[in-house]
């Protein structure tokens, strides 16, 4: 569900009359998400923290299956996704806020509920979501993105519009459109 009101806020962002800014902001809020994940694994590698389902032994049994033994629990990639989509629709739509917010935080809840992560795992996951999520969608880079869509776009107009000394030579007397040799 959040993925899909990710997807339709940044249809939403990169639709709407900010033009170039409000492309640059649904890439960058899509990128977030990548970004987001990428680093919880870092982070995984780097901590390597046994799940609860496996390290505590008399735990009442998980809720859903336990993920096989090198899954490791801190951070949660469930919440850092969830968060990280759930702020990047908070901030290109915020009338959709009340409820990717809810969703990205039950989602989070979720992952502690079935058993397969302590909460700290939860709580680090979904800052980090958020927190790449907010960096992604600050003004700085933003403003950079849409430069460089406008220069794309320049470049690309550029290329495609024909100067005026080979329309004059195209459409010279005497010459044969239908031969591009001539």
């Amino acid at each position: 569900m959040l993925v899909a009101l990710l997807a339709l806020a940044c249809l939403r962002s990169a639709r709407s009359a900010n033009g170039p800014y409000g492309r640059a902001a649904a890439l960058l809020a899509a990128c977030a998400l990548v970004v987001a994940y990428g680093l919880s694994e870092v982070v995984k590698l780097l901590v390597a923290e046994e799940r609860p389902c496996r390290a505590v032994p008399d735990a009442a049994p998980p809720l859903a299956a336990c993920p096989a033994s090198g899954d490791w629990s801190f951070p949660s990639n469930h919440a850092t996704l969830a968060l990280a989509a759930a702020t990047g629709v908070a901030l290109l739509w915020r009338g959709l806020a009340w409820l990717a917010v809810p969703v990205g935080l039950l989602t989070a809840f979720s992952r502690v509920f079935v058993g397969v992560h302590y909460p700290f795992d939860v709580l680090a996951g979904g800052l980090l979501g958020a927190t790449v999520a907010a960096l992604c969608a600050s003004e700085p880079l933003v403003l950079h993105g849409a430069r460089l869509l406008l220069r794309r776009r320049a470049t690309a107009s550029a290329t495609a519009t024909p100067t005026a000394t080979s329309t004059a030579s195209a459409n010279a007397p005497g010459r044969d459109h239908t031969n591009p040799a001539s």
